[in-house]
């Protein structure tokens, strides 16, 4: 029904403010040629990491961060006539694994 791309990002950069991220998820959105409904990025404070989504017409883009272990997971789904693996290159490119 779609294509669901799962990333470990190890000895990752840009773990833990939120706000450039942000920018950089709806960028990946973008790239991917999705629609974005909604985005939302919540700071675990005490450069602790970080959480952001980014609701998509297509389903979903999604980072949690462990700056402590230098480690981003991501999750990427979406269905439709979209190109996730796009996604995938400007997150690399941000958090530059």
């Amino acid at each position: 029904m779609g294509l669901h791309l799962i990333a470990d990002f190890f000895d990752a950069t840009a773990l833990h403010d939120p706000l450039p991220a942000a920018d950089a998820l709806r960028r990946a959105a973008l790239a991917a040629k999705a629609d974005i409904l909604g985005l939302k990025a919540y700071d675990f404070g005490r450069r602790a990491g970080f959480t952001g989504v980014v609701l998509l017409a297509e389903s979903h883009i999604s980072v949690h961060t462990w700056p402590e272990h230098g480690y981003a997971a991501i999750d990427i789904f979406m269905c439709g006539e979209v190109q996730p693996q796009r996604s995938l290159d400007v997150l690399k490119d941000y958090f530059r694994p």
